[in-house]
């Protein structure tokens, strides 16, 4: 009988741009991952491993000490969890992370992939380089979360979620947290948007 996983599109070659021999060795060293939208929400994912997301989109939230949640990230296909939290003197022992697709992925432990790094220059390389896309990618979200209107904002969020997900619209709530809104507020907003443009696939 085949396994669940083997149903899965896992394969033996990682979405990213690294040589065989790097992909080889991670993968030797990885653990497969696979998480259901459906029937997982928001769930925690341990700060000492990194996934490197094969299939699938997930959101990465940050709560405040009051406990209001917000959207800070969008990881899609190539995308590596975990990995912007490096230093083993880091003060979060989990990530909050929201699934919003299925997701397919290699799980690998921080210490592995830190000594991996010390035996691979080009994978040092492609770290720092995905490193700055995706604090560019942040500082541009909190941009738009501290200098925009309310309908900018929810804009951004549409059109960054159409840009890594395609067809697939977030949901009023999951708009909401990546923009920093209320639920009522993102609903008056779509109305306005689907008055005036019909629908969100004209809008975008």
């Amino acid at each position: 009988m085949k396994s669940y996983f083997d149903a899965k599109p896992f394969h033996q070659k990682l979405c990213l741009t690294l040589s065989n021999d790097i992909q080889e060795a991670i993968l030797k060293n990885a653990i497969k991952f696979y998480i259901n939208a459906k029937k997982e929400n928001l769930f925690f994912f341990s700060n000492k491993q990194i996934l490197i997301i094969q299939e699938g989109a997930l959101m990465t939230i940050r709560r405040n000490n009051e406990g209001k949640q917000i959207g800070v990230d969008i990881l899609k296909k190539g995308d590596l969890l975990g990995i912007l939290n490096f230093g083993k003197q880091s003060p979060q022992d989990f990530i909050s992370v929201l699934p919003l697709t299925d997701v397919f992925g290699w799980l690998i432990s921080k210490d592995t992939f830190e000594h991996l790094l010390s035996q691979y220059i080009e994978l040092d390389k492609f770290i720092i380089h995905y490193l700055s896309e995706r604090f560019y990618r942040i500082i541009r979200h909190l941009t738009n979360l501290v200098c925009d209107t309310s309908k900018e904002r929810i804009e951004y969020s549409l059109k960054l979620s159409h840009q890594y997900l395609g067809d697939f619209y977030l949901t009023q709530e999951q708009i909401a947290l990546l923009s920093g809104l209320n639920r009522v507020t993102v609903a008056k907003i779509f109305k306005d948007i689907k008055e005036e443009y019909g629908s969100f696939r004209n809008y975008l």
